[in-house]
């Protein structure tokens, strides 16, 4: 397989290639409740990070017609807490995490009629102590520093977040990628082929990091329509540098 869209004929042995092309989604790969705060079993779940205000509902994570597809709506929910809304998570924690590499999707971000992305939609990586995060492409807010914006971001060492918002929205499909050097600790992030930014990481070794897709809320993020919205993923790779 080649490499990245940024670098196709670079150093890179593909480490993981996943696509959406069932019917159903693979669990004994996928988790579809987060694994932090797992719930009772019931495919109800929830992130302790305050700024979030959705629930996880497994039931929101469906694979079909060549994509997964992940629920933002305005259901409410029960987990933990009261929340107003319910949206979906992803992940690959249970069986593939990798420090340092490239990483990289193909994800269709939903919009409203002014280009401003619904709630809180997100791809990125972490490992299992928190030590770093990268967030590869996040909407909302939070991250863009306006309503319904697109953001690249890097958490590190309890700091608050450091990273790049795109000056319009990047709505639609895209490809959304980083490449990390875990020795010279740095992250370049590349948006449809093009790096947009580049930061200092400092996470040393032994923090591998698995990949997350998740569909969020938060306080004054854009509300998704009265039939929700979804985010779509149609694949995601890793590799390793040779």
């Amino acid at each position: 397989m080649l490499g990245p869209s940024w670098d196709r004929t670079g150093p890179y042995v593909n480490t993981l290639d996943a696509g959406f092309n069932r019917t159903y989604i693979r669990t004994h790969r996928w988790h579809r409740t987060w694994w932090f705060n797992p719930g009772n079993g019931n495919g109800i779940s929830w992130s302790s990070n305050p700024d979030m205000i959705a629930c996880y509902a497994a039931s929101h994570d469906r694979e079909y017609g060549g994509y997964l597809r992940m629920r933002l709506d305005n259901t409410p929910n029960l987990c933990g807490i009261r929340r107003s809304y319910t949206g979906a998570v992803l992940d690959t924690h249970a069986w593939f995490s990798q420090q340092g590499g490239a990483f990289e999707a193909r994800i269709f971000l939903p919009c409203n009629a002014q280009r401003q992305v619904y709630g809180w939609p997100a791809f990125w990586t972490l490992d299992n102590t928190w030590t770093g995060e990268i967030d590869d492409v996040e909407g909302g807010s939070i991250a863009a520093g306006k309503a319904g914006g697109t953001a690249a971001n890097l958490h590190y060492a309890n700091q608050p977040p450091t990273g790049w918002a795109s000056g319009q929205a990047y709505c639609g499909w895209h490809d959304f990628g980083t490449a990390w050097n875990a020795a010279g600790r740095t992250v370049r992030f590349y948006w449809d082929s093009r790096q947009v930014y580049s930061q200092p990481f400092p996470v040393g070794a032994g923090h591998p990091e698995y990949v997350i897709f998740d569909y969020q809320m938060f306080a004054n993020g854009i509300p998704p329509p009265p039939q929700g919205a979804t985010m779509l993923v149609d694949w995601v790779r890793a590799w390793r540098v040779r």
